[in-house]
């Protein structure tokens, strides 16, 4: 019986914690768009411009993809994680000042605000790839998925990535604020570095002795092969990427420890 009551306890209160986390994603939502949704849309679009003049200067230089698919197919499977990458540690880097503005509500921990940001992001990755893929398959017939739950594994590995680096970077800049400054400066590489634009399989090994130590290349190869059918990335490392998340977790978790314990 006690098990049984247990059991139902941790149930009410994974539920009481969904519950608050949508309504901070609502909140965060109203509060980045005024509640209009033709802003919400104008967001939207810039990925969905980032993924037109990819494809657009993919064609402009000539350059053949090196997967049997289209131009279309092969920009999203590359510049979407990188995106929802990028947009994410963009979100949670927000928590400070969202949180702050939420300090005098008891239950709402510092936790709740930097997850509930970073769904956010992930909701509007999901989102921008619909929108993409039917927009290609209804114009072009175009349609790649052959293995959606991969697709799915790719994109939340990338999303674990942004909020695993968001996360540590916000406990670091609790330190040293010069942190937010030195972010957009530290990621401008990566857009080069993580597969958006060629595959693993392309790179000659002097440069993939270099590029593989880059978490984000893994998850781009990762949705590359639930997307394409016959694709098999021969450089992949699944377990590298959460490894990589789980050590940002806990070293913000520790830097946070530390300033808590100074500010005491």
């Amino acid at each position: 019986m006690n098990i049984l009551k247990n059991n139902t306890y941790y149930f009410m209160k994974l539920i009481t914690v969904c519950e608050l986390i949508i309504l901070l994603m609502s909140r965060d939502i109203k509060t980045r768009y005024n509640g209009n949704l033709l802003n919400y849309m104008m967001v939207l679009a810039v990925p969905l411009v980032w993924i037109t003049i990819t494809v657009i200067s993919f064609q402009y230089l000539n350059r053949t993809v090196p997967i049997f698919t289209d131009d279309i197919s092969f920009v999203i499977a590359g510049i979407l994680p990188y995106l929802l990458f990028r947009y994410t540690i963009t979100a949670t880097m927000r928590t400070r000042s969202f949180f702050t503005s939420l300090a005098v509500v008891s239950q709402v921990k510092k936790r709740h605000v930097i997850f509930a940001l970073a769904a956010v992001e992930f909701v509007n990755a999901v989102i921008i790839y619909i929108i993409v893929s039917l927009i290609n398959f209804l114009i072009f017939s175009r349609w790649e998925a052959q293995k959606p739950i991969l697709i799915f594994e790719g994109m939340v590995i990338a999303w674990l990535l942004g909020l695993s680096f968001g996360y540590f970077c916000d406990a670091l800049s609790e330190r040293f604020p010069l942190v937010y400054k030195a972010v957009p400066v530290v990621l401008r590489p990566m857009f080069l570095i993580s597969a958006v634009f060629y595959t693993a399989n392309e790179l000659p090994y002097s440069l993939l002795s270099i590029f593989s130590w880059n978490p984000l290349l893994h998850a781009n190869e990762i949705v590359r092969e639930g997307m394409f059918e016959g694709y098999h990335s021969l450089y992949l490392e699944p377990l590298y990427p959460l490894a990589f998340s789980a050590t940002l977790f806990l070293a913000g978790i520790i830097f946070h420890l530390i300033c808590d314990a100074e500010n005491q």
